[in-house]
């Protein structure tokens, strides 16, 4: 599948773009960037049908017999919608400030070795030292599918990310209409 660009935008969470990391010290260090957006905004990009076309080419939304009885097969879904995005004991792990909306969660990442373009609200360089959680962004990302060793799923790998405004930003222009 070619690149595929989130052009709507949405709010960063943990983005790792500075060096790679490893998910609490376990597994290859990689690049990485969650985003939220709101679900219209995502339905537009038309994502999930892309996910739900290769994952249907995978053969992974196909029913499979074992032990003499049909069953789903299991594969990642990088797509984590609002009631899907909870924590075991029930408690959301959506941010206080979008608990109210309808939104969608995705994940990329890339390899040590494949660091992401960052560019600013101009499309020039810009220091990914500077994007921060909560900013608004937009990414660019490639979609793969896998099966390896008995894991299935489908995986977002996150090619660039643009600055479009910082959170900063947003909360002054906030307090001003307030205050």
């Amino acid at each position: 599948f070619p690149s595929h660009d989130i052009s709507g935008g949405g709010k960063i969470s943990f983005p790792c773009l500075v060096e790679p990391r490893s998910f609490q010290n376990t597994g290859a260090p990689k690049y990485s960037a969650g985003l939220f957006l709101l679900k219209d905004d995502f339905n537009k990009s038309g994502l999930g049908d892309i996910v739900e076309k290769l994952a249907d080419e995978m053969g992974f939304n196909r029913p499979v017999i074992r032990g003499g009885r049909e069953v789903s097969l299991a594969w990642h879904n990088p797509i984590k919608y609002k009631e899907e995005y909870v924590r075991d004991d029930g408690t959301t792990k959506i941010p206080p400030q979008l608990q109210h909306l309808d939104v969608v969660y995705i994940k990329a990442s890339t390899g040590e070795n494949y660091k992401p373009k960052v560019v600013g609200p101009d499309a020039r360089a810009y220091d990914e030292s500077l994007i921060q959680a909560g900013d608004i962004c937009r990414l660019n990302i490639s979609i793969g599918s896998y099966a390896i060793a008995g894991k299935n799923g489908i995986t977002f790998y996150l090619s660039g990310v643009q600055l479009k405004r910082h959170a900063l930003f947003l909360l002054q222009i906030l307090r001003k209409k307030v205050g």
